[in-house]
C-alpha cells in the first residue's frame, strides 16, 4: 500500500479530531475538555493547511491557521 503525504495528513486530522471528540464526549473535567477542544482545533488547523496546499493557495491557508491558532489561545486563556 501506498501511502501519500495528503493521505497521511488526512489519517492524522481524522485521527486528532476523533480522538478529540471522544474525549469531549465521555470526560466532565474541565481541564480534560480543554484539552480535547485543542486536539480538534488543531486538525482543523491541519485540515486548512492541507485544503491550502492542495489548492495551491497556501498564503490563505496559513492566515486560516493562523487567525484559528490566535483565536483558540485567546479562548483557553480565558
Amino acid at each position: 500500500m501506498n501511502l501519500s503525504l495528503p493521505l497521511i495528513i488526512l489519517l492524522t486530522i481524522f485521527c486528532l479530531a476523533g480522538i478529540g471528540l471522544y474525549c469531549l464526549l465521555i470526560t466532565r473535567n474541565l481541564i480534560k475538555v480543554v484539552v480535547a477542544l485543542q486536539l480538534i482545533v488543531k486538525g482543523v488547523v491541519l485540515a486548512f493547511i492541507l485544503a491550502g496546499n492542495l489548492s495551491g493557495q497556501m498564503n490563505t491557508a496559513q492566515t486560516l491557521a493562523l487567525t484559528v491558532i490566535v483565536a483558540d489561545t485567546i479562548i483557553a486563556v480565558v
